[in-house]
């Protein structure tokens, strides 16, 4: 699934300066970026074990409240690190000379 949604689209966005394929790999890694807040969170039934389910969890049983602290850490700097992937590549895009509307444009031309 990695491959497919990023490895491909930013290596083909890079081999060819498409803007497309920029764009459609900022907005599925946007979205895993925010899936990495989500777990990180840890909302209560959500199935991830985060600072909220840690801290709840901690009171009840503390050798497993201390990992899920650790499992929330890391996943936090999963996080920091996807956005500082993130930003890199934004600044890549944006030295290029590459545009929205560039994309937009090959959007259309792909599509017809």
């Amino acid at each position: 699934m990695a491959f497919l949604c990023w490895y491909w689209p930013i290596y083909k966005a890079f081999r060819s300066d498409s803007s497309m394929w920029f764009m459609f790999f900022f907005f599925i890694f946007f979205v895993q970026i925010g899936v990495f807040i989500i777990s990180a969170v840890g909302i209560e039934k959500s199935g991830y074990s985060g600072f909220i389910y840690a801290t709840e969890i901690f009171g009840k049983n503390k050798p497993v409240g201390a990992i899920c602290l650790v499992v929330a850490g890391l996943w936090t700097l999963l996080a920091v690190i996807g956005a500082v992937a993130l930003i890199v590549v934004h600044r890549h895009y944006r030295s290029s000379g590459l545009s929205v509307a560039q994309a937009k444009g090959e959007l259309k031309e792909k599509s017809m």
